[in-house]
């Protein structure tokens, strides 16, 4: 490829990686929404009489949260094969080469996909602060309420 292919690309890719951001703060607003009203409906009148569906509705809300953590984890992974790919593209640009021989942008993508899913690397980023939170706080807390409905007499 040459130069201006790169840069044309490495814009791109760019652009893709600050596109991700807006797809973070939705998948926050949803979680704690709807986590939020899966608690609330916990406490209102009707569940809140009986123990075994107030129970069950807070265990939903444990498993809102954590499907959102998951889906925040996912979006994050494929944010960061991009990251990689434009910090490729910036080095291959930084040797000031006139016709630079970069990978193709899937196949570079899917093999940072490859060695993401080798090295098992969403185990860490799924503890990333900026990606657990507010999730794991949603589901401490309705695993909490999820137990504290279950025993109380």
């Amino acid at each position: 490829m040459n130069r201006q292919e790169a840069f044309d690309e490495y814009y791109k890719v760019a652009a893709f990686v600050q596109a991700y951001d807006g797809y973070f703060l939705n998948i926050k607003a949803w979680g704690v929404t709807v986590t939020a009203g899966a608690i609330a409906a916990g406490f209102s009148s009707g569940v809140a009489s009986s123990r075994p569906s107030q129970t069950a509705v807070f265990t939903v809300g444990l498993l809102l949260a954590c499907t959102f953590w998951a889906c925040e984890t996912m979006f994050k992974m494929l944010q960061l094969a991009h990251v990689r790919r434009a910090a490729d593209l910036e080095s291959i640009l930084a040797s000031g080469a006139a016709e630079v021989a970069g990978p193709a942008y899937l196949s570079s993508f899917s093999a940072y996909q490859a060695i993401d899913r080798r090295t098992r690397r969403w185990r860490h980023v799924l503890f990333w602060p900026h990606v657990m939170l507010p999730h794991a706080a949603f589901a401490l807390l309705s695993a909490a309420l999820a137990v504290f409905a279950a025993v109380k007499s």
